[in-house]
Order: structure tokens, then sequence, then C-alpha cells
């Protein structure tokens, strides 16, 4: 998205581990101008839509457009319903993890054995054990 000065836009992603903009999630704001730092697209943004200077910066991937017509609210809702099939798809992967560790009675996850066991699984293979065996032998 290239927003432009004085775009209106919307905080909708929690900015705590990206930009750390201090602000809730679904506040609007103003665009300032473009700022490109440490490689990555964001924006200094203001609260006012006539403001000269910003009172903060986020990244793109922070913002979305505000939505003001019904095209907009449609494409809106589009990118919501992509966000919950990939979220969706997310905990079916956390969901299987956590079945392969109690299935197999361990304490922690290791992403090689996992990997290993799921090939075995397939052919008719239940068991840690030999799915430790096939790392070793990938990992000579």
């Amino acid at each position: 998205m290239n927003y432009k000065k004085g775009q209106k836009v919307i905080l909708c992603k929690d900015t705590s581990t990206g930009s750390r903009f201090c602000a809730p999630i679904g506040t609007v704001l103003y665009i300032v101008n473009k700022n490109n730092t440490c490689g990555c697209t964001g924006y200094n943004v203001s609260y006012d839509k006539n403001a000269l200077s910003a009172v903060g910066y986020v990244y793109e991937i922070e913002l979305r457009a505000f939505a003001a017509t019904i095209a907009d609210m449609v494409k809106v809702i589009t990118e919501l319903e992509k966000d919950i099939i990939e979220k969706q798809k997310e905990i079916e992967d956390y969901k299987l993890r956590i079945k392969f560790i109690e299935t197999c009675g361990l304490e922690t996850f290791d992403e090689e054995e996992f990997k290993a066991y799921e090939v075995l699984k397939i052919i008719g293979v239940d068991d840690i054990e030999k799915a430790r065996s096939v790392i070793k032998i990938l990992n000579r």
C-alpha cells in the first residue's frame, strides 16, 4: 500500500513487537510522510490530518486504510478473512504439535523429530525412536 500525506488510516495490528507506537488497535491516524527506517516501509503519523510534524512512526504492515465506502469495507473484510484463515492454519499446526508431544510422551518439541515422525506415520510406523534413528541417519 502506498499511503499519501493526510490519508486517514487505522492502526490494525499490535505494535508492541513492531514499531512500538503506543496506541490501541483501532486508533485513527493520519499520514504525515513516508519514512523507510532500517529497510522497512513505514510512515510518520499524527492524530491531526493537517499536522506538519509526527507524533510517532508505524510500520506499513501495522496500518490499514480507513474504510469509508462499501468497496473499502469489502476489501477490509476480505483481508480479515484471509488473516483468519492463516491464523486457523497456524492453530491447527500447533494442535498437531501438541498431539505429537502428548502421543510420544515428550517434554519439549523438536521440529526434526516431528517431521521424521510424520513421514514414518505415512508408511504406518508410529514410533518416536525410529523417527530419531532416521534423523541420525540423515544428519551423517
